[in-house]
C-alpha cells in the first residue's frame, strides 16, 4: 500500500487582522487577500508546480493572471490557489479540485 501524502496548510486567524502594525510586509498580509496569499505561499513552498501550465490558460473564465495576482487581486489569487490545489495528485487519485 503505497504511503499518503498530505500537504498541511496553517492559518492563524488573528495574524490577518489589520492594524497589527504599519510596515509593508505586515500591510500584504492583513485580511482576505493576505490570508489567500498565505496559503498560496505554504503550498508552493511544499510542492513543485507546474506554473507554466496554470499560467498558459488565460483564455478560459477565472484564467490566472500572474501580474494581477502579484498586485494582490483577491479574486486572482484565489484562483490562483484554486489552480494549484487541481494540480496536487495524490497516490490512487486523479487529484482534487476546488469549485
Amino acid at each position: 500500500m503505497p504511503a499518503l501524502q498530505y500537504v498541511s496548510l496553517v492559518l492563524f486567524c488573528g495574524s490577518h487582522l489589520s492594524g497589527i502594525s504599519d510596515d509593508n510586509e505586515t500591510a500584504a498580509s492583513v485580511g482576505g487577500a493576505g490570508m489567500i496569499r498565505t496559503l498560496v505561499s505554504q503550498l508552493l513552498a511544499q510542492r513543485p508546480f507546474d506554473l507554466d501550465r496554470i499560467l498558459a490558460q488565460n483564455q478560459h473564465p477565472g484564467a490566472v493572471d500572474i501580474n494581477i495576482v502579484r498586485h494582490g487581486d483577491i479574486h486572482h489569487l484565489v484562483n490562483f490557489f484554486g489552480a494549484l490545489i487541481d494540480q496536487l495528485a495524490f497516490p490512487g487519485g486523479d487529484g482534487f479540485g476546488i469549485g
